[in-house]
């Protein structure tokens, strides 16, 4: 009989022992399930985060390139207004010497009128004096 009865005892220590370690797996189990559902949580975030950033990434690439492209169009465009600037500056010129010469054309009739008038006198001196034989 004692063999049965420290069957039994042992039995139920087993029992206990068995139902305590499967009471401890279980717990172990629900703590990481709540782990691996806050890992999984915190991974998609970082996620959203990621694509956040490679957006932004994109965006800022996209940025540069515009910003490049205006910047080249807007020194183009200065080059050319010296260019033109230059070239009016030549333009301005060229019509003040045209201006001149255009004065000079209109006085023309009256620096030929005065030759002539010179001319004029000359010869009437000349008439009114006898030329030496």
């Amino acid at each position: 009989m004692a063999w049965n009865v420290a069957a039994v005892i042992i039995g139920l220590f087993v029992m206990v022992a068995g139902g305590v370690v499967v009471f401890y797996l279980r717990t172990i189990k629900s703590d990481v399930d709540k782990i691996s559902g806050r890992i999984d949580g915190q991974d998609k975030k970082i996620d959203d985060n990621a694509k956040g950033v490679y957006r932004a990434t994109g965006q800022i690439a996209q940025c540069k390139i515009d910003c490049q492209g205006k910047f080249a169009a807007k020194e183009e465009w200065l080059r050319s207004e010296a260019i033109n600037s230059r070239k009016l500056d030549k333009i301005s010129d060229s019509l003040a010497t045209l201006a001149t010469n255009v004065e000079i054309v209109n006085k023309m009739p009256e620096i030929a009128g005065a030759i002539a008038h010179s001319i004029a006198e000359q010869f009437s001196k000349r008439q009114e004096r006898p030329v030496p034989k």
